[in-house]
């Protein structure tokens, strides 16, 4: 009898663009189905209340030259021979009962590119993982250690948003890989469970689950129920309740709606969304990205050029995003509109969702309504900034850049010194560090950004941090910006003390400058005010105050 020693399993949607899923063929994606070369139907033999069904689809795939025979054959003789590869493809889709019917898919080969991507469903892995690893804590009286995590897979949403995997190299306890619940998204986890004879020892769950026990095919129903049965649970809550401040968004109807708009703000606003396929590509198999319809290739995508093209918002919903090797083969294809990542506030309901990879996330009211009241609490600068003034350009007023405002809100006060684009080394960081837009002699470090875009806020926030933090801990950083200060206006040096650094005497300002009109600081992007909130805690450890202050733009 043949066996396995994993599984990677796929849970998938009860419905898939609103239409109930009541057939193995929902779950293909259509064009694949008609290359099936085999395609067998499967009953378990077992009690009616337990009874499976499942249906196999096979791809064999056509014997190749390696793509790189070629290469090797300039510099080796054209009779070098190197046997074809193949590639072959195999898909299971399973039909289980628990409580309702229920839908998997397991994949062999490259057989899970023939999933629907809109059939499988977001996190789906985690959560029966963690339910999984943390079973019995809901109703516990006295939490255990729980030592049972080997690796954590995250996402980070800042100036740069990163996917990370931290791996232990003995099973340990969540907390050692430090996680911050505020801004770290959990996006995997991979442990020992409570029950290994279910799982077997080793369980991974991201989108989908890897069940690491060897196991034989007619055990597949049973293992297919075991994952529904967890998915249901809430064991996890108890410790990472975190997790649910983003839940996936599955309604046919407002899923549509975010579409639609992710359209329009790509169309209008670029630079409020930010290019990030929709899984972790391997760059050693990645040369290029393309959109093939507007003949774009490139390294990787600035999704402003979707500006510069005149694509409409009706057609950029028909845009694809295909991954290129080195020999200019596609490795990889995605819709553009699963290619960004943003935010998108539904003014009709109050709702604020995250787009990410294709799938929309609503984020939590309660956890939204605690962020807004930190971030309220962090109030006003008490630095009396000016207005920052519209020029007249060719008959058209236009906004000044960062640099001219902050030459001006110089100039307009003796008490202020510019150090904008003014950057100091130290051996400690691998890039130059700008110590702050404007310094005044009262101690306010003033980092100044224009707009309200998500990515230039996020980076303001950490630019700011970064240099407060050195001056804390670096006395390099502090000669340096000493030296630099001496140079520009020597009356300034004493701000920044050799010696004796004390934060408490500081006061960290952002200067956000915009249309504040119609704005408040909780009016903020959902991951900026994630990120101030972040960097304003650790900020306050140090002793710093730390304050925003909001710049009008106006006209002259």
């Amino acid at each position: 009898m043949g066996s396995v020693q994993s599984l990677t399993i796929h849970g998938i949607r009860r419905t898939i663009d609103g239409v109930d899923v009541d057939d193995f063929d929902d779950i293909v994606v259509a064009g694949r189905l008609e290359s099936v070369t085999e395609k067998r139907d499967f009953t378990a033999a077992n009690a009616a209340d337990a009874a499976w069904t499942a249906r196999l689809y096979v791809w064999p795939g056509d014997p190749l030259p390696p793509t790189w025979l070629d290469y090797l054959r300039d510099g080796f003789g054209e009779d070098l021979q190197v046997p074809d590869a193949t590639s072959s493809a195999a898909l299971v889709v399973l039909r289980v009962r628990y409580r309702v019917v229920r839908y998997f898919a397991i994949s062999f080969g490259a057989g899970r590119h023939a999933i629907r991507r809109e059939a499988l469903e977001p996190g789906y892995g985690l959560r029966v993982a963690l339910n999984a690893l943390y079973e019995g804590d809901k109703n516990a009286d006295v939490l255990d250690p729980a030592s049972r995590v080997r690796q954590v897979d995250s996402r980070t949403v800042g100036a740069n948003t990163l996917r990370t995997t931290r791996q232990a190299n003995r099973a340990a306890d969540f907390d050692s890989f430090e996680l911050d619940p505020d801004g770290d998204q959990l996006r995997g986890i991979t442990g020992r469970p409570v029950k290994i004879g279910e799982f077997g020892s080793r369980l991974r769950g991201t989108d989908t689950v890897r069940i690491g026990r060897s196991s034989v095919f007619d055990e597949l129903g049973g293992i297919c129920r075991n994952l529904a049965r967890y998915h249901e649970r809430t064991d996890y809550k108890r410790r990472l309740g975190f997790v649910d401040n983003l839940q996936p968004e599955f309604r046919p109807g407002v899923v549509a709606t975010l579409r639609a708009h992710t359209a329009v703000g790509l169309v209008d606003q670029p630079g409020d969304w930010a290019f990030a396929p929709p899984e972790i590509v391997d760059f050693d198999d990645v040369a290029a990205f393309s959109i093939p319809e507007l003949g774009i290739t490139g390294s990787d995508l600035d999704l402003a050029v979707l500006a510069q093209s005149g694509v409409s918002i009706d057609d950029v919903t028909d845009l694809t995003v295909v991954a290129i090797d080195d020999n200019g083969q596609v490795t990889s294809s995605w819709p553009l509109l699963d290619c960004v990542d943003g935010q998108i506030a539904l003014t009709h309901s109050d709702e604020t969702y995250i787009a990410d990879g294709g799938e929309y996330y609503l984020v939590n009211r309660d956890h939204l309504d605690q962020l807004d009241i930190y971030i309220e609490g962090i109030g006003l600068s008490d630095i009396a900034l000016i207005d920052s003034t519209r020029i007249n350009d060719q008959g058209e007023l236009k906004e000044i850049t960062e640099g001219a405002y902050n030459l001006a809100a110089a100039a307009a006060d003796p008490q202020l010194l510019c150090l904008d684009a003014q950057t100091v080394r130290v051996s400690t960081r691998t890039s130059a560090i700008e110590v702050c837009d404007l310094l005044s002699l009262d101690g306010h470090l003033i980092h100044v950004k224009r707009k309200f875009a998500s990515g230039a806020l996020s980076h303001l926030f950490a630019q700011g941090f970064v240099s407060s933090e050195l001056f804390v801990d670096n006395p390099d950083y502090r000669a340096a910006t000493r030296t630099l200060i001496d140079g520009k206006d020597p009356a300034f040096t004493g701000v920044i003390p050799a010696n004796g650094f004390v934060a408490a005497n500081y006061q960290v300002v952002f200067a956000i400058v915009g249309d504040w009109s119609d704005r408040t600081t909780t009016d903020l992007p959902f991951f900026s005010k994630i990120n101030l909130r972040k960097h304003t805690r650790t900020l306050r450890r140090y002793g710093y105050h730390v304050r925003l202050a909001k710049v009008q733009v106006v006209d002259p």
